[in-house]
C-alpha cells in the first residue's frame, strides 16, 4: 500500500494514454484487436494528468513523514489551503536540520532456522525456515521523501491551493 500526495484541485492537461502506447506496441494482445488499439474500450488514446507534481511512498515510510511534518499520521487527509505555507516552513526547517535522517534504520536479517519436525508420514525430517530481510532505510531515503513532499507543499502555496493525501 502506498500514500499518494497531491495539490487539492490542480489544473489538469491531457497527455497520451501510456496504456494505450504498450497495446499498440503488442499487436498480439488481446485488447489490442478487442479495443482497436486502445487500452479498453472507453479510452479515446488520451488520460488527464495534475500540471501540479504529486508524491508517492509507501504506508510505512508515509507515517513517520507526516509525523515528523506535524501532520495527522493517517493514510487520508488533507491542508486547507491557508494552513499550506505553514507546513511548508515546518517541512523546510526539518531539512534544512537534517531532522529526517533520525528515521533512517540499519538493514536486518534473520530467519534460516533449521529444525527437525515429524512430517505426515511420521517421519522426521529437517525444515529450514524462510529467511527474511529488511533492507532498513538509509537516511538519504527520508530526505528525498520530504523533499518530494516539499516540492508539493511549494506548488499548492504558490499557486493557493491546499494538499491531501490518500
Amino acid at each position: 500500500m502506498s500514500v499518494d500526495f497531491s495539490v487539492s484541485d490542480a489544473p489538469t492537461k491531457r497527455v497520451p494514454c501510456e496504456s494505450c502506447a504498450i497495446v499498440a506496441q503488442n499487436p498480439d494482445w488481446p485488447e489490442h484487436e478487442a479495443f482497436g488499439g486502445r487500452c479498453w474500450e472507453h479510452c479515446d488514446g488520451t488520460t488527464e494528468v495534475s500540471v501540479a507534481p504529486t508524491a508517492n511512498m509507501a504506508t510505512g515510510n508515509a507515517m513517520p513523514v507526516l509525523r515528523l511534518a506535524g501532520l495527522p499520521a493517517e493514510e487520508w487527509g488533507s491542508i486547507e489551503a491557508a494552513e499550506v505555507s505553514n507546513v511548508l516552513q515546518r517541512v523546510n526547517a526539518i531539512i534544512a536540520r537534517g531532522d529526517e535522517r533520525g528515521l533512517a534504520r540499519p538493514s536486518s536479517e534473520g530467519g534460516g532456522d533449521r529444525k527437525m519436525v515429524v512430517n505426515e508420514d511420521g517421519m522426521a525430517e529437517i525444515r529450514t525456515t524462510c529467511r527474511w530481510v529488511d533492507c532498513g532505510s538509509p537516511d538519504w531515503i527520508w530526505t528525498h521523501r520530504m523533499e518530494s513532499l516539499r516540492e508539493v507543499l511549494s506548488w499548492a502555496t504558490r499557486n493557493g491551493k491546499g494538499v491531501q493525501w490518500s
